[in-house]
């Protein structure tokens, strides 16, 4: 390994390649976002990896390699090979210059899906939890990612009433380190949509669901396009700000609605 104390992504995936010529950084990044290596961040966001973080990889890619684990024993099995490190009891310490860097580079990803378009706008308005630490949005980062398999599993739909759900936009996948996966975001929504199931609806009589989110999207976009367009870190900010409080707004609308709609419907 190099003598370096810190290893930027790519010189750790020269590192790895050694034995695992396979491996990608979208792997690296993919077994990051299971929280399974928690590389330090720069100032400026970058990945800083040590020696443990490069050990741990190993490990985890010899697991998959040599015994075929999954990942769910792979995180059953890891704090076992590389305890955690204790935390120290004390007042809570301020996010520092690296944290906030992240947590800005993470709005970014997020706040630039609503360029994409409706579907994707929808999807990013869902990942802005609307805390603030020191001033800055952060969008949680998907905490889960199962299989189709697994998916399956926690939501009682098969697979055929899966695929139906994607086509009317219910939920999409993820590719991720060459694998189809499923947020945390698809796992809620299936679960929904085997709940609905039970009053004889499938996956194809929620489109309007959707259909309406792409709408309300429109809005939103009309609202947070202007300061996508000057591309700064602060107009971004300000978008990202701006979509969480009218995801929120719009929430509290469609209860109101609703609420007025059920009373209507039952003689209220």
């Amino acid at each position: 390994m190099s003598a370096k104390s810190h290893l930027s992504i790519g010189d750790v995936l020269s590192v790895l390649r050694q034995e695992f010529p396979d491996v990608s950084i979208s792997k690296i990044r993919f077994l990051e976002t299971q929280g399974l290596v928690t590389p330090q961040r720069t100032a400026s966001g970058l990945r800083k990896f040590t020696k443990a973080d490069v050990d741990r990889l190993h490990w985890i890619l010899q697991q998959q390699r040599d015994h075929f684990f999954p990942l769910k024993v792979i995180k059953e099995k890891i704090d076992d090979v590389f305890p955690p490190q204790p935390q120290s009891n004390g007042a809570k310490t301020p996010p520092t210059d690296a944290q906030r860097a992240a947590a800005l580079e993470r709005v970014s990803h997020v706040v630039a899906a609503l360029q994409e378009g409706p579907r994707e706008a929808a999807e990013a308005a869902a990942l802005i939890s609307g805390n603030e630490s020191e001033g800055v949005v952060v969008p949680e980062s998907p905490k889960t990612m199962v299989s189709l398999a697994e998916l399956c599993g926690v939501s009682g739909l098969s697979e055929a009433e899966i695929a139906q759900a994607e086509q009317v936009g219910l939920f999409s996948s993820l590719k991720v380190a060459g694998e189809v996966v499923y947020g945390d975001d698809a796992i809620a929504v299936a679960k929904l949509v085997g709940q609905f199931r039970r009053y004889g609806m499938e996956p194809r009589h929620l489109r309007p669901y959707a259909n309406a989110i792409d709408r309300e999207m429109d809005l939103v976009q009309q609202v947070v396009n202007p300061l996508l367009r000057a591309r700064t870190p602060e107009a971004r900010q300000r978008a990202a700000e701006h979509a969480a409080e009218l995801a929120k707004l719009g929430q509290s609308l469609r209860a109101a609605l609703l609420r007025r709609a059920l009373s209507k419907l039952l003689g209220g």
